[in-house]
């Protein structure tokens, strides 16, 4: 493929991206399937921020955008990170609004890793911005701590051929 079809082929799908991006923010999830039907990629990256549709739509608490980029294909937006080493989780945890909580539980729900760090060290429930998603994302951490912990326990005797953690 020659320089100029490349050149020409990232002009397109960079197009494609930002009028995507409008229709994620105006909630136009019906325009964003005839994107799809046109050979758009969901995981397609803004060659300046680094971030998907899926991260905008995160930002601006589109939850119906965000339940429907997940369902499409745009999984591998989930740990995608934008400039600043933010995944869609992080961006929508920041929201302080119950939307963005919503957010957050699509986003966990559809595999997000709620433990990933952006450049600073911070994760999702570090950057929350609202108190429910603050504990929800606590409660997922208090929960695996109890899960290791349980796995960590010996396992004494046997009971009708189960073993009993103590």
């Amino acid at each position: 493929m020659g320089e100029a079809r490349r050149k020409r082929l990232r002009f397109d799908q960079a197009a494609r991206w930002f009028q995507g991006r409008q229709w994620v923010s105006e909630g136009r999830v019906d325009l964003l399937e005839k994107l799809v039907e046109e050979g758009f990629d969901l995981n397609t990256r803004d060659l300046f921020s680094e971030s998907t549709l899926l991260h905008l739509a995160a930002w601006e608490e589109h939850d119906v955008a965000v339940q429907w980029l997940t369902s499409q294909g745009a999984v591998a937006s989930l740990e995608t990170r934008d400039k600043s080493g933010h995944t869609a989780l992080m961006l929508a945890a920041r929201s302080p609004g119950k939307k963005g909580g919503d957010c957050v539980k699509m986003l966990v729900e559809a595999g997000a890793d709620w433990e990933a760090t952006n450049l600073d060290g911070d994760t999702a429930e570090g950057l929350a911005g609202n108190p429910e998603t603050k504990d929800f994302l606590a409660n997922l951490r208090t929960a695996k701590e109890a899960q290791r912990l349980h796995q960590a326990l010996p396992t004494v005797g046997a009971v009708d051929n189960h073993q009993e953690r103590f």
